[in-house]
């Protein structure tokens, strides 16, 4: 079972990575965020700092209460940039940054998913959603404070950069989520028979076979291949937390076409009927496999 301490805390190192972000809309809440993480990161930084930014009262400039009073409005909560810090924004080495902070993101969360999503489905879909809903709702990491020169920062191209960037964390996250929702749902319905659990991951596509001439068959389990059926049924088995050997004969027949456990048989016609057309229903592709073995089977029967 899942480490549920590690699980919480790699949750929280992810959330904190969730936390530098920014939609387009609040471009100015970026900008804080940003130099908010580059004060408590100075030791890091400080040599590239000391030349990109002017030091007034011989420290740093922040955007903390402590600012020089001509930059810090404090009366109507009014930041103003000074121009070594709008040369740092405008320059290559902010938007490298913010490059990197987006790669680093993404990367953290395919190996957040990857080191929980078989174990605990549940738990790591309740994190998701709470991510997704980040990323769909406002960004709150700043007061309500003002930039008054803001029009100074060249942000144009850099905004059209954080809402692809913003979107590509979203879709990422709600493939995700399709995908263990599929998994919850066939797990969840414990009581249909083995043969129709591998009935409904057929027909949606998540196992593949590619037949190619003069070589070995390619088996597949989402966009993951094996070597041979029986590791990937095995695999399936411990993705869906079933019994071994409880869907292997299934799926080893019915992609070798033999009669014994083969799931396209006459008798199993309606089902795989409606397996297709629950899926349709839900605005979901059938895979052409299952498309193709069902209209054999229908030739069969009538």
């Amino acid at each position: 079972m899942i480490d549920m301490e590690k699980f919480e805390i790699d949750f929280f190192q992810l959330k904190a990575r969730f936390n530098r972000l920014v939609k387009q809309q609040h471009i100015e809440g970026y900008v804080y965020s940003f130099f908010d993480y580059y004060d408590e990161k100075t030791k890091e930084y400080n040599n590239l700092l000391k030349k990109e930014i002017t030091v007034l009262n011989g420290s740093y400039i922040s955007f903390s209460s402590q600012r020089d009073s001509s930059l810090y409005d404090v009366k109507n909560n009014v930041i103003t940039l000074h121009p070594k810090e709008v040369l740092l924004i405008n320059n290559s080495y902010f938007i490298d940054e913010t490059i990197s902070l987006y790669q680093g993101l993404l990367l953290d969360l395919e190996t957040f998913y990857h080191a929980n999503y078989l174990y605990n489905q549940f738990s790591i879909i309740d994190k998701l959603k709470y991510f997704r809903d980040y990323m769909n709702g406002n960004f709150s990491s700043y007061s309500d404070g003002k930039i008054s020169n803001l029009d100074l920062l060249n942000i144009a191209n850099f905004k059209d950069y954080i809402q692809r960037e913003n979107q590509k964390i979203i879709s990422s996250i709600d493939q995700k989520l399709e995908y263990l929702t599929r998994l919850t749902e066939i797990v969840s319905n414990s009581n249909s028979p083995a043969w129709e659990k591998v009935a409904a991951i057929f027909a949606n596509g998540d196992i593949r076979v590619i037949s190619e001439k003069r070589s070995s068959p390619r088996f597949f389990f989402k966009d993951i291949e094996f070597t041979n059926i029986n590791k990937m049924s095995h695999y399936i088995e411990d993705t869906l937390s079933l019994k071994k050997d409880s869907l292997r004969p299934y799926i080893s027949d019915t992609i070798a076409e033999n009669s014994n456990k083969n799931i396209f048989e006459p008798r199993n016609f309606k089902v795989l009927q409606r397996i297709k057309f629950d899926l349709l229903a839900d605005n979901k592709e059938v895979s052409s496999y299952y498309e193709l073995r069902l209209q054999q089977l229908s030739e069969q029967c009538y």
